[in-house]
């Protein structure tokens, strides 16, 4: 492709993008726990502000990256960490994830700089059922629709049922969303790349 388009890179990319290697790769490799820690955050969707002290958000990234096990500009060669699932699903990785994602899904690390979204603003047209609430909480926070080990998952972390009804009232709308949204953070779906 590459010569057969005298070098111009634009059909290279697509011919690239369009490969059945390409395709096959999504979802293979594990995210470095400075993708996470970005990725978490995204999720969340949380606002960010320009950072007026040490404490704020923005300045968290490195702790919340070293907490999952990755110090950045810490790899002492010059070919940088390594880009293989192995390398980053150490049970002390994934337990520093769980802690991060647990933090920032109650809102408590980082707490300064950073505007969390409330509860409410996650839910779909309430009353309606958990699973509706799990698939709405899934879809915005991973732009991808709940599974059904997600929705397993997630009745699990709530003690709630897929038909159990949700108003407005409801203490996932409280107390309980953080369970929610840590089972959706601690999935394969955002822990994979």
């Amino acid at each position: 492709v590459y010569l057969d388009s005298d070098t111009d890179i634009r059909p290279v990319l697509l011919a690239l993008v369009a490969s059945a290697e390409f395709q096959d790769s999504a979802m293979q490799k594990v995210k470095t726990p400075v993708e996470d820690a970005i990725a978490t955050m995204n999720a969340l969707g949380v606002e960010i502000a320009q950072p007026q002290r040490p404490d704020d958000a923005a300045n968290l990234f490195p702790i919340l990256s070293r907490l999952m096990g990755q110090v950045i500009y810490d790899w002492s060669t010059p070919d940088a960490f390594p880009d293989v699932a192995s390398a980053w699903t150490s049970p002390g990785r994934l337990l520093g994830g769980t802690r991060v994602h647990w933090n920032a899904a109650n809102a408590t690390l980082p707490a300064t700089g950073i505007t969390y979204r409330p509860p409410a603003a996650w839910m779909p047209q309430l009353p309606t059922t958990f699973d509706h609430v799990v698939d709405a909480v899934v879809r915005e926070a991973l732009l991808l629709p709940s599974t059904p080990t997600m929705l397993r998952a997630a009745c699990v972390a709530t003690g709630l049922s897929p038909l159990d009804m949700i108003d407005s009232q409801h203490s996932l709308l409280g107390p309980d969303f953080p369970r929610l949204m840590v089972t959706v953070l601690d999935s394969v779906e955002h822990l994979c790349r």
